[in-house]
């Protein structure tokens, strides 16, 4: 398996870099890269170096990931998905293979809109990741974005548990159609439980076991449309028609991405279609109007809460320009070495691999964005600016492409480029007050 390198400074930003084997390269693949360029692989150039071929792969203005996460609403929500999964369903169309795609989250990159999603692919002719890798990579987004909309959350959730991701996405497009529509407006009272996700060799896993039942509330009558059904061997079966109608699956032998057909779940509210993943042929997205290879053993519970307002919290004081924080920890923090009404404090209490984000509150959004939000009036300080994590080498920070900058000791750094900082460093947000001493 070929090894992923990171490097990031100031001058270059952050590239990834990966050697293999001249004999090793897809072609065909390789030369739909080069020259075809999509949009949802990161560029790259290449260089030969002792009969092996070195490929560099460039972030540029793109942000990874992981510090976009957060809550969403119904249409960015399904924005995600789609941009997330769509290019490993039309690859095919450019000579290349869904698995041969780095499907790990530590890997993605988007735009500042996160509906734009790149990928790092390895043109090699045998695959870099597997099922299970892909399984892993969509759990992993699961829980770190939500959405406003409480049962779609389910859904995906329980969608997740059999992934195929055909079905997934036309879940996701025919729930969000029907909201559109005004159909969907009935929810479904479905349990927020583990779902505790099978190994091929361990089918005993696949038995739901309800942990918890959170009740939701609605202004409205609660209508099921969607009612859990059992089995006769106890496993629960969700009939996703609205008609009741008995479902059938085809079974065929094959490649989930190849040979295999796809298991469609038959609607009479939703058109025939008989696309594969990894066909050529497209599947037309309904119109949108708003937003490793371990297995991993369970989904962690989703507790969905309504959205807090922002000076709801006990730490918080509201002064009518900011957040003041009233009580501090022996946690790494960022102390404010101003004059002005900003917080005193942010205290960053992740653990290693964490990562901590800050930003601006936006009231059109309605739902907190960062771990820690500014006042809406803060200037120049972005909805999502900037994030911290902690690795092995201590504490980075990164500036989300925000369009203040994001200062160190009073130099501007590169965008989506991870820098250290170390005890005294001066942080600042802009150039409007916001400015820290990082203290470890």
């Amino acid at each position: 398996m070929y090894e992923i390198h990171s490097k990031s400074d100031f001058e270059t930003g952050v590239v990834l870099t990966v050697n293999m084997p001249e004999e090793d390269i897809d072609k065909k693949a390789f030369n739909t890269m080069l020259y075809d360029q999509p949009e949802f692989v990161l560029p790259f150039r290449y260089r030969k170096i002792n009969g092996q071929i070195e490929f560099t792969y460039h972030i540029e203005n793109r942000s990874k990931f992981t510090y976009l996460s957060g809550n969403r609403s119904l249409s960015e929500y399904a924005d995600l998905w789609l941009g997330l999964l769509e290019p490993l369903i039309d690859c095919g169309n450019w000579f290349m293979k869904p698995y041969s795609f780095v499907l790990k989250s530590e890997y993605l990159f988007c735009d500042k809109t996160g509906k734009s999603f790149s990928y790092v692919y390895i043109p090699s002719v045998q695959d870099f990741s597997d099922y299970n890798a892909l399984k892993s990579m969509v759990t992993e987004v699961a829980k770190q974005n939500h959405v406003t909309d409480v049962n779609l959350e389910n859904k995906v959730v329980w969608g997740i548990q059999d992934f195929n991701p055909v079905e997934f996405l036309l879940m996701v497009k025919s729930y969000k159609s029907n909201i559109i529509k005004g159909v969907a407006n009935q929810h479904i009272e479905m349990p927020m439980s583990i779902q505790q996700i099978a190994q091929p060799e361990q089918p005993a896993l696949r038995q739901v076991e309800i942990k918890q039942v959170i009740e939701h509330q609605l202004d409205t009558p609660v209508v099921p449309i969607n009612p859990i059904q059992k089995g006769a061997d106890g496993d629960i079966i969700i009939n996703l028609s609205a008609d009741k109608k008995k479902q059938k699956k085809e079974k065929t032998k094959g490649s989930l991405f190849g040979s295999q057909k796809v298991n469609k779940v038959k609607s009479s509210k939703e058109p025939k279609s008989k696309v594969r993943f990894g066909s050529k042929k497209e599947i037309q997205p309904q119109e949108i109007i708003l937003g490793a290879a371990v297995m991993p053993q369970q989904i962690e519970p989703i507790v969905r809460q309504a959205p807090s307002p922002l000076n709801s919290s006990p730490l918080y004081i509201d002064d009518g320009v900011t957040q003041i924080d009233c009580r501090e920890t022996g946690a790494p923090k960022l102390r404010y070495a101003g004059s002005g009404n900003y917080p005193r404090f942010i205290e960053i209490a992740i653990s290693k691999g964490g990562i901590y984000t800050i930003g601006r509150y936006d009231a059109s959004i309605g739902t907190k964005q960062s771990n820690f939000e500014f006042d809406r009036k803060t200037k120049e300080v972005s909805r999502r600016h900037a994030a911290i994590e902690r690795n092995e080498d201590g504490y980075s920070i990164v500036d989300l492409d925000s369009k203040a900058g994001t200062f160190i000791n009073g130099q501007k750094i590169p965008p989506n480029t991870p820098l250290k900082i170390e005890n005294g460093y001066h942080v600042s947000f802009g150039r409007a007050g916001t400015d820290y001493i990082w203290e470890e």
